[in-house]
């Protein structure tokens, strides 16, 4: 199945016991867990108990031997959010995909597996291979298809109204002139400004304007953040320093 977005079940009995989703922007699969979370709720109002793995230091057999672990019988639901990217990622050992179509045969009640893979997950490879293999009853396959420009203006305002921050339309086109429309770089712009912009509410096209000037900044700056107490401007500083690669042991030592 391709798209752009995908809505959660809205009863529990049609909660597959996992779902994968893979394309360049993970944005929609991460909305799909958290709306997917609160339909999850119990009898008490408690939304489903979500644990996450990533792939990059955790091996999928992890979240096997954690899905098998039968949630206690008046628990919530369960959530296994596994992120990935890379085709290193996408490996499972010879035990890992036995184990894979053990659990599949009989997954745990009140539990699902959500993988967000950013970039293709290949039906030559193994994570591939195995998930392509099960049934339609068992898991749903999303193909997040990147999104074209037209769309991109819409799912900035989106992203800032998520973190309770509006743009002006003048700041959503620099944003996109200064991250040439990849989602990757747009993600972390919003981030970033919605920090600087710490109480108020509305970005402007100056504040995207000094922020993409943030690798400027020299040491100085940083010490004059953090005496004024401007932590928010601190942060956004630090973290510009990290993207130009500066070590943290220099920064500590300037610090």
């Amino acid at each position: 199945m391709a798209g752009s977005s995908f809505q959660p079940p809205n009863r529990p009995e049609d909660v597959l016991p996992a779902y994968l989703f893979s394309g360049a922007d993970m944005f929609p699969a991460r909305k799909f867990v958290r709306e997917l979370r609160e339909a999850l709720k119990n009898d008490q109002g408690e939304p489903a108990q979500v644990e996450t793995f990533n792939l990059a230091d955790r091996r999928f057999g992890d979240v096997l031997d954690a899905a098998r672990t039968l949630p206690f019988m008046f628990s919530p639901w369960r959530i296994l959010a596994v992120e990935g990217k890379g085709a290193g990622q996408e490996n499972l050992s010879s035990g890992e995909a036995a184990s894979f179509g053990d659990y599949f045969a009989s997954p745990s009640p009140r539990t699902t597996i959500v993988v967000m893979f950013q970039g293709t997950v290949h039906k030559t490879k193994p994570l591939g291979k195995a998930f392509f293999a099960l049934p339609a009853s068992v898991v749903r396959i999303v193909d997040l298809y990147p999104l074209k420009d037209k769309d991109l203006r819409p799912l900035i305002e989106e992203r800032f109204s998520a973190l309770g921050k509006r743009a002006t339309g003048d700041a959503v086109n620099r944003i996109l002139d200064i991250t040439e429309s990849d989602i990757a770089r747009i993600d972390s712009e919003v981030e970033k400004l919605a920090l600087y912009l710490g109480p108020r509410t509305t970005v402007e096209e100056e504040d995207v304007a000094a922020l993409s000037s943030a690798r400027s900044f020299q040491n100085w700056e940083l010490n004059a953040a953090l005496e004024a107490g401007e932590i928010e401007k601190a942060l956004v500083i630090l973290n510009s320093q990290f993207d130009k690669g500066d070590a943290p042991e220099l920064l500590l030592g300037v610090l």
